[in-house]
């Protein structure tokens, strides 16, 4: 610019005739100069978006590559169920229903002890005795379920047995959790600990139900994007 500034000093000045011609030289390099500049941002700005897209894609692939499918999660349970109620003089049987559900690898870990806790409960404490069950018109054979499936924009997992229930309709976790042992304690905590909630309920003669609401996901995965010089 003390170029093109001093050219046009001197041309004002008339000392030259050759300052047309340069000061015009120097209009069109200093173009030149400012087209290369914006051409080189676009590209920066083209390359940011593209470095952004390819980390999203990388981290959603990241996720998909950490989900399982909630069926593994249940894997052994069904043993769980038979040694309670051989242990107890039950009789009951383990039904899982999870569709196509997947779930973090988090996530799965953490629900593994309390599943094995609700349905280990609902067998000690909601399955009745296979002469309690005839009596009641019921089959000799008790069910625990779990079910999962989508809701909202997390994963909601039922565990309902067919037992005896509570003498209520519903009735607070607080005097559930005394009836069925502090099994529910850890179901409640580890939930909350994935930002979940439990919901449960319970009807007499007919069985009780825990409801687990939570995210689909309990870990982020943040791709970062760092400059080099």
């Amino acid at each position: 610019r003390r170029q093109r500034a001093g050219l046009e000093e001197e041309f004002r000045a008339g000392r030259t005739e050759a300052g047309l011609a340069a000061l015009e030289e120097a209009d069109r390099a200093w173009l030149t100069a400012t087209e290369r500049l914006w051409s080189i941002a676009d590209s920066v700005r083209s390359g940011q978006r593209a470095l952004r897209r390819a980390a999203v894609a990388f981290a959603e692939e990241a996720r998909r590559a950490g989900m399982m499918p909630f069926g593994v999660l249940c894997q052994g349970l069904d043993a769980v169920v038979r040694d309670a109620a051989r242990a107890t003089g039950r009789q009951a049987r383990l039904l899982v229903r999870a569709a196509d559900v997947r779930l973090d690898r988090v996530v799965m870990r953490a629900l593994r002890e309390p599943l094995i806790h609700l349905v280990r409960n609902s067998v000690d404490h909601g399955i009745e005795t296979p002469e309690q069950r005839e009596a009641a018109g019921k089959p000799l054979v008790g069910s625990v379920s779990i079910t999962a499936d989508l809701y909202g924009d997390g994963t909601r997992i039922v565990v309902p047995d067919d037992g005896r229930g509570t003498p209520e309709k519903t009735k607070s976790t607080v005097t559930l959790t005394s009836e069925r042992g502090d099994g529910l304690d850890v179901v409640r905590s580890r939930t909350q600990a994935l930002g979940g909630s439990v919901t449960i309920s319970s009807v007499r003669g007919q069985g009780t139900e825990v409801q687990l609401l939570l995210p689909s996901s309990a870990a982020t995965l943040r791709v970062l994007i760092i400059p080099v010089a």
